[in-house]
């Protein structure tokens, strides 16, 4: 039976972005549960992995385990729209212990050399978000993609509604060896293709209202 349950943010997916933490869990680990993308990258863990990204799920696995200590991988840092929030409650009964993982929103700006701290941070993969409300909102803003809610979906929107000067930052499969990172404005990326493993970086022109159009 399980009896310790590692949460465990592996950053963007490439191992190189681990924390020293992290590694010490994983490898005290005999059972490591996340998505196929995540556990493709710890081929050389002994332990058995498991791959699944249902909260129900994971907590299901977790309980039919023979395994004594177990982790379970997020993307990112844990703490920013991750699957993690909505596991915490079906984990009652394990000792649980969360460790963060490099955020994509930290990892973009750092290789930006710019600074995040007036950064509004939110997300557009797989929920409703106002992107062009939020931008008008907000001088800096970051967004998570996917799904319906691409880079170039996103931009076309914003051209559309007269925020096509806006500065756009694109990270594709951050920390991948064939991640990519390309900054022009909403309107150069309007109908450019981009991998659905995305992040933004949205700066707002100066000159540009606030208030709706």
């Amino acid at each position: 039976m399980v009896s310790k349950v590692y949460v465990i943010g592996l950053g963007m997916g490439n191992p190189d972005t681990l924390t020293c933490g992290a590694l010490r869990a994983l490898r005290e680990c005999e059972l490591v549960i996340g998505s196929r993308r995540l556990l493709a990258g710890l081929d050389d863990l002994p332990a058995r992995k498991v791959a699944l990204v249902s909260s129900r799920a994971i907590a299901d696995e977790l309980l039919a385990s023979d395994e004594r200590v177990a982790s379970v991988v997020m993307s990112g840092d844990v703490g920013f729209y991750s699957g993690a929030t909505a596991l915490y409650g079906l984990l009652e009964g394990f000792d649980v212990q969360v460790i963060a993982g490099v955020s994509s929103l930290s990892y973009l700006c750092a290789q930006l050399r710019t600074t995040w701290q007036d950064v509004y941070a939110t997300s557009a993969h797989g929920r409703d978000c106002d992107v062009v409300g939020v931008v008008r909102a907000h001088t800096r803003t970051f967004l998570l993609t996917g799904g319906d809610s691409s880079v170039e979906s996103i931009c076309a929107e914003l051209a559309a509604y007269g925020l096509g000067d806006a500065r756009v930052s694109v990270g594709e499969r951050l920390s991948y060896e064939d991640e990519r990172i390309t900054v022009g404005t909403a309107a150069d990326f309007a109908n450019a293709p981009f991998d659905p493993l995305a992040v933004m970086l949205i700066e707002r022109a100066a000159s540009t209202s606030c208030e709706g159009e």
